[in-house]
């Protein structure tokens, strides 16, 4: 009988810590961190009505970030497209002269911003 309470309590701590180390490799797969900011105050469509009204480089940096922001960290699966289309016009102005990312942010955080738009479609130059 007490070898029996001793497996099943084994067994109980084991999938303890089998539940334990899955939450927290979903907690830490989730935690890729998003350190441009949090932009849950900003809808998308509230983004891209800015942007139209005045399309400066500004403008479009700001529009990525909370469109990258939508898709990566509240999963809005409407945006990937958003990130590829105006992702590739930022790269087409950068291309063009028209922006230069060191004058848009620190590198750290163009870096990451390019990064996630990257990973969301845009066209680079060639």
């Amino acid at each position: 009988m007490n070898r029996s309470k001793t497996t099943i309590l084994s067994l109980l701590i084991v999938a303890a810590c089998m539940v334990a180390g899955i939450l927290g490799a979903r907690a830490s797969r989730g935690e890729q961190t998003f350190s441009l900011g949090d932009f849950s105050g900003i809808q998308p469509e509230c983004a891209v009505e800015t942007f139209e009204e005045d399309p400066s480089n500004e403008n479009l940096v700001s529009l990525l970030k909370v469109l990258c922001y939508w898709a990566q960290v509240e999963g809005d699966e409407t945006v990937p497209t958003l990130i590829a289309e105006y992702g590739s016009l930022f790269y087409d102005r950068v291309r063009e002269g028209e922006a230069d990312p060191s004058e848009l942010g620190s590198d750290a955080e163009m870096m990451e911003l390019l990064q996630w738009v990257d990973s969301y479609g845009a066209k680079r130059m060639p």
